[in-house]
């Protein structure tokens, strides 16, 4: 999978399961599935669901990110970014999108600095700033994809 910190091209320390001493997984994209919708669960995602990328889907994904880069889709084997892009392989086979709760009491206070941070706060929480490129869809719900390989 393309792991992907908004300020990265992903994890580069993260030890591998062969440096471990551990067999690589290999379970199935349903079973895959499960594991990240449970962890999503638990990170405070309100819905979170899959689908495979491909032409058509792709032109879903926004262009820019919500930091300001572009959003390029190459045939490189790794992702990577510069100042102002980000670049996905045209390798990756998944998306995953979810939804984190956002507080309806504070929505209504927009476009306050008050009903602003009810965005800002679900936008930052926990799991959503590091499973993938950021696209965030609002009002109500913050929804992000993420691209999987």
């Amino acid at each position: 999978m393309l792991a992907w910190a908004r300020s990265s091209s992903g994890p580069q320390t993260a030890p591998t399961p062969e440096s471990r001493g551990v067999p690589k997984w290999t379970g199935t994209p349903e079973e895959a599935s499960k594991m990240l919708r449970g962890a999503m669960r638990h990170f405070g995602v309100a819905n979170c669901g899959f689908t495979v990328l491909d032409e058509n889907t792709s032109k879903l994904i926004y262009s820019k990110d919500p930091d300001g880069k572009e959003l390029i889709f190459t045939d490189e084997v790794k992702a990577s970014e510069t100042d102002k892009q980000r670049f996905i392989p045209k390798s990756c086979k998944y998306v995953m999108a979810y939804t984190v709760q956002m507080s309806p009491e504070t929505m209504r206070r927009s476009p306050t600095m008050t009903g602003g941070q009810t965005t800002t706060l679900a936008c930052s929480a926990p799991g959503t700033s590091s499973i993938g490129p950021g696209v965030s869809a609002r009002p109500g719900l913050s929804g992000a994809g993420r691209v999987l390989d």
